[in-house]
């Protein structure tokens, strides 16, 4: 390659700056072009050139020198790095990486050379063969083979080696992970919605998996296929390695199988962001937090509450509609006819005898010990006043995860200003802020207001509890 001096303003075609020649074994003249293609949304690193820079030029890429001082630039270390290790030590080490891979792998050697070749000679980027190679070993022992054997050691050329290197440290080996864990009839199915709308996020198969509790006996039975293991592996990442701070793997990678795995494993270039919204997990209590924290110790947790009055009756209405498909019907329960003052009554009589009355200040554990494990498990229709005790089901929650892992927001506020409470969720979970182009309400009914001597009744039996949750939260959360 020829080095060349450029001034501002000048454009030069950079490939026509190589010495290379095309022979023409036809009888007719005929063009040779060459064309550079990438995807419309590769993401590309734009360098601005200071006076007096100097870059590099290779078969493939363009390199900024950057040395600065005594240092080495990006190309000239590079290139020493393989320098440095002498071809009897790359084959010994090479031999190493490929015993590994056939004794441990279910690997075909000649497509896997085949593959090395391929990248070596320019057919394919590193992505791709980053692709190919991670099914093909599996996770654990993909991982394995970059850090401790350094697979790229079987690539002769310094470029390419930085390549599959630089590829490697920049691929998503581990998902972030949130979960909107309440509160039923807060708004949750909007919020997810909404969430889901940005397209850096991987929605879950269903939105309200109930993974954790109506779902967890089916959960712990499931046994993995081989082929299903290898998927739920990619999916999951790091995560599912043994030197990660999961305590549950197993349930991990069953956990994966909640979501469309293809798209993890298709998007793993890419900032991908996943989560589920099963609003009754907050009513699990501790017990559930400890099942969730098993799987995901950092994940971000967003809690939705409103006016625990407006909460229940909203409830009540939900669970009589008649409307629906029968899914839906099955998992809102059935009220029997009976009348809301009816159904609080119930739920009303079960809190006091749990010593649940004005005395806000009652025992979490012991709430969680003597109504919270009662509740039934696979439908709605319970609960309406249970649900609307706050601060008594986030003091479980605190046990388990710190307070800098939850979103606390407010229904009032999403009704208000929609994109700007949506902001914060994006901030949160890990997401770039994205423009909501649907803002409707999700699930949302139209009915007639509730009797004023039964919101009396519940408003007076939920003041204490309101000003519990205002000392855990603050004034914004005062209902």
């Amino acid at each position: 390659m020829e080095r060349g001096v450029f001034a501002e303003g000048d454009v030069v075609e950079l490939n026509n700056r190589a010495k290379h020649m095309v022979k023409n074994n036809w009888n007719s003249c005929r063009v040779h072009l060459i064309f550079d293609y990438v995807e419309p949304d590769y993401s590309l690193d734009r360098v601005v050139l200071s006076p007096g820079a100097t870059v590099y030029q290779t078969r493939r890429a363009v390199y900024l020198d950057d040395k600065t001082g005594d240092g080495p630039s990006e190309y000239e270390a590079m290139c020493a790095q393989v320098r440095t290790t002498t071809e009897e030590e790359r084959l010994q080490r090479s031999k190493e990486i490929l015993n590994f891979i056939y004794q441990n792998c279910d690997v075909d050697k000649i497509n896997f050379r085949a593959q090395c070749t391929r990248y070596v000679d320019g057919e394919t980027g590193a992505d791709e063969f980053l692709d190919y190679v991670l099914p093909v070993l599996g996770m654990k022992s993909f991982v394995k083979v970059f850090e401790e054997f350094d697979l790229p050691i079987l690539i002769t050329d310094p470029e390419r080696q930085a390549s599959l290197r630089k590829a490697y440290a920049n691929m998503r080996l581990e998902t972030p992970f949130f979960a909107v864990i309440g509160v039923m009839k807060c708004g949750t199915t909007s919020v997810y919605d909404y969430i889901t709308q940005n397209p850096q996020v991987v929605r879950c198969r269903q939105k309200e998996p109930h993974f954790f509790d109506w779902q967890f006996e089916k959960v712990q039975a499931f046994k993995f296929s081989k082929k299903l293991r290898n998927e739920a592996e990619q999916a999951a990442g790091r995560a599912c390695l043994d030197s990660s701070p999961v305590a549950d793997k197993e349930l991990l990678l069953k956990f994966m199988l909640a979501y469309p795995m293809d798209q993890l494993i298709a998007n793993r270039h890419k900032t991908i962001v996943t989560g589920e919204a099963t609003p009754s997990y907050l009513l699990g209590g501790q017990r559930l937090a400890t099942r969730l924290k098993s799987i995901a110790p950092n994940v971000k947790l967003v809690v939705i509450m409103r006016d625990p009055v407006k909460r229940a009756y909203s409830q009540y209405q939900m669970t009589k509609d008649p409307t629906g498909t029968e899914e839906q019907k099955k998992r809102r329960g059935n009220v029997a006819g009976k009348s809301f003052e009816l159904l609080i009554d119930e739920d009303l009589k079960a809190l006091r005898e749990i010593g649940v009355d004005g005395n806000a200040k009652i025992d979490s554990q012991t709430f969680e010990d003597k109504y919270l494990v009662n509740t039934p498990t696979g439908h709605g229709s319970h609960s309406y006043v249970g649900r609307g005790l706050y601060a008594l089901q986030l003091k479980q929650w605190f046990k388990v995860f710190p307070r800098e892992q939850f979103l606390f927001l407010k229904l009032d506020d999403l009704a208000k200003d929609v994109q700007s409470e949506m902001n914060k969720v994006f901030r949160f979970i890990g997401c770039d802020e994205y423009q909501i182009h649907d803002t409707e309400p999700k699930n949302s009914r139209k009915y007639e207001p509730m009797d004023p001597e039964i919101k009396k009744k519940l408003e007076a039996f939920y003041e204490p509890h309101n000003k519990e949750l205002v000392e855990l939260l603050g004034e914004h959360f005062k209902f």
